[in-house]
């Protein structure tokens, strides 16, 4: 009882929080509210709810990307598109939007990174293992890190895991040469 008292209390808040931001919330922020609402609403069987909270969502992200002055400056929109984008059954439009992205800013390793993301989420093992590997060549420090556990999943995804291993090593090097550099 008391865990739907709190689930209804959240979704209430949530739901308020949604239709009416903080004057000073950014689409982040909305668009973060309205993905945890959709959360919400889904443990609770709200399925026109959650979508409705997913269209919202995808509307704030898509119309801050398009305002933005520069692919640079829209790129941070990028992995919470691609997000929305999956969770409404639309992952040819998230993996559009990464290419394209990544074509506009070639030596940044965030669009292939959150590509391979999107294509280990649909078990396009080769592809995504591809898009890693363009993503480790930009990518350092913690965000290498990052690149290397999704190159670990993605070996994993194909049933390679000498390479798995190797790729699990690689980062745990890395991490202590960068704990023992503080």
């Amino acid at each position: 009882k008391k865990r739907l008292a709190a689930r209804e209390a959240v979704k209430t808040r949530l739901s308020a929080l949604a239709a009416s931001p903080h004057p000073e919330a950014t689409p982040d922020d909305r668009a973060d509210t309205l993905d945890v609402l959709a959360d919400i609403l889904a443990e609770a069987g709200d399925k026109a709810g959650v979508r409705k909270a997913l269209v919202e969502r995808l509307s704030i992200l898509e119309k801050a990307a398009k305002e933005a002055p520069s692919p640079a400056a829209a790129q941070p929109y990028d992995a919470a598109l691609a997000n929305a984008f999956l969770a409404m059954g639309r992952p040819a439009d998230a993996l559009e939007l990464l290419e394209r992205r990544e074509k506009q800013l070639p030596s940044s390793y965030e669009p292939p990174g959150r590509l391979a993301g999107v294509l280990l989420a649909m078990k396009r093992y080769p592809e995504a293992l591809a898009a890693v590997e363009r993503a480790l060549k930009h990518a350092g420090g913690p965000r290498r890190l990052r690149f290397l556990e999704i190159k670990a999943d993605i070996l994993a995804g194909q049933g390679d895991h000498a390479r798995q291993i190797k790729a699990l090593e690689e980062a745990v090097v890395e991490t202590t040469t960068m704990i023992s550099k503080r």
